[in-house]
């Protein structure tokens, strides 16, 4: 057999000196990454970023599970060579990640200097603790990938997926929206019920679209209180304030539904419900039929 690989398949890279001191995966983790980040359209921040989930990364090391993945991430994110936000994505419910390298900290782990500015190795090739025979297996790879002097040897394994980057993302939001889209809705619906409620009862005009205001509600839905425990708390100190010219101006959600304030309300709700108990006395009998005991 004539072929330098054993399979027509373009292979994954992984460079010894990275594999030695951060270990295989991590160092097959970086190198993919940084192939990525020279094709990636994202810039945020004066960077370059590349974006993709565990299970997406799984697809270009079909040969690790999302968990050994995740791991080499965590890993290289402890490091602090490789940086990931979440900040960056268009909406809260997506869980893609973010990434991008930091170099200069990667090369001095690996004892280089890196010029930060022109984005290059300092001298290198002069380092006698970087140099590395390289194999055959690795120069058959190199001569697969077919990159320049100037470029760097990176892996070109399952390319197709750099095309498909935003579909995967786009289809991700989407399955993530249709998961949360009832819960979404249904708080909605109570944010406008609880409003028009304290509006009616109070005679004022809150607006639906503040978003002061939906995070209050919001914040004590997820705690799990229901629409009921909203009318319970509004009910009871508007009987209490509405004709009080000092506390009326405290009906309002910011003190109504405020953390503390709202369950110590929804207490005093209950209790002003619960019918007090009265203590029978019952009148003290007297039997004059009985003699006294001897």
């Amino acid at each position: 057999m004539k072929e330098k690989l054993l399979i027509p398949e373009a292979p994954l890279q992984t460079l010894p000196t990275l594999a030695l001191k951060l270990g295989i995966k991590e160092a097959m983790i970086l190198q993919q990454l940084h192939y990525r980040l020279m094709h990636s359209p994202y810039k945020k921040d004066g960077y370059t970023w590349y974006r993709h989930t565990y299970m997406n990364w799984q697809k270009q090391f079909p040969f690790y599970s999302e968990k050994t993945i995740s791991r080499g991430f965590l890993n290289l994110e402890k490091d602090r060579i490789i940086i990931s936000s979440q900040v960056y994505n268009p909406a809260k419910v997506m869980k893609t990640k973010w990434y991008r390298i930091d170099y200069e900290e990667l090369y001095r782990r690996l004892g280089m200097q890196y010029d930060p500015i022109n984005e290059t190795l300092v001298g290198f090739g002069q380092h006698p603790e970087v140099q590395t025979e390289i194999s055959p297996a690795i120069e058959s790879q190199n001569d697969c990938s077919k990159n320049t002097k100037d470029s760097p040897i990176v892996s070109q394994y399952v390319p197709q997926l750099e095309d498909k980057v935003v579909p995967y993302i786009k289809e991700e939001f989407k399955e993530e929206l249709k998961k949360k889209r009832p819960i979404v809705e249904k708080h909605l619906d109570v944010v406008a019920e609880v409003i028009q409620y304290l509006n009616k009862k109070t005679n004022r005009n809150y607006r639906i679209d503040n978003h002061s205001t939906q995070r209050f509600i919001k914040a004590r839905l997820k705690e799990g209180y229901k629409l009921e425990d909203f009318k319970e708390v509004i009910n009871v100190k508007v009987k209490q304030w509405l004709h009080d010219p000092k506390m009326k101006t405290f009906l309002r959600p910011s003190t109504l539904f405020s953390p503390t304030n709202f369950e110590n309300y929804l207490i005093e709700s209950k209790e002003k419900r619960r019918p007090a108990r009265r203590r029978e006395i019952k009148p003290v009998e007297l039997d004059f039929t009985l003699g006294e005991e001897d």
